[in-house]
């Protein structure tokens, strides 16, 4: 359900105009296509815990893929303390989607808090870091 209030650039209240909205739409998709092309959703669950940060929100499988959201850009860093081996990380552009991106740091080794880097560009703007397992590392048992 959706309620867009009195605020709206048009004030169209009973939605006769869904043109209005259509921005919005398209970042509905590209949350969307984040999470079922990249994610395991179904088996992740909040975990905010993982940053320091208190402005953004985190995803998490433990030891297996993270996804932090930053609504206001800036510098991500990841808690991997309890992790173990190698993983790769990309960000997400999540007002324009598309492919996964290559930001300041690339690969992070667990074992510690450890810097994410920020996004390719518009580093001042929302966007996603995904953080996911290298294939062929071990994960602790």
């Amino acid at each position: 359900m959706f309620f867009f209030g009195t605020k709206c650039p048009n004030n169209d209240l009973d939605t006769k105009d869904w043109r209005s909205r259509d921005h919005f739409w398209d970042l509905q998709r590209y949350a969307h296509e984040f999470f079922t092309n990249y994610l395991p959703f179904h088996q992740m669950r909040h975990d905010a815990q993982r940053t320091s940060r208190t402005d953004d929100w985190v995803f998490a499988k433990p030891d297996e893929v993270y996804a932090i959201y930053l609504a206001e850009g800036g510098k991500a860093e990841l808690d991997l303390t309890k992790a173990s081996g190698s993983f790769e990380v990309k960000w997400y552009d999540a007002r324009h989607g598309g492919a996964l991106q290559d930001g300041s740091v690339r690969s992070v080794q667990a074992g510690g808090a450890r810097s994410l880097g920020e996004a390719p560009r518009d580093k001042t703007r929302d966007s996603a870091v995904l953080v996911r397992r290298t294939a062929g590392t071990a994960r602790r048992n």
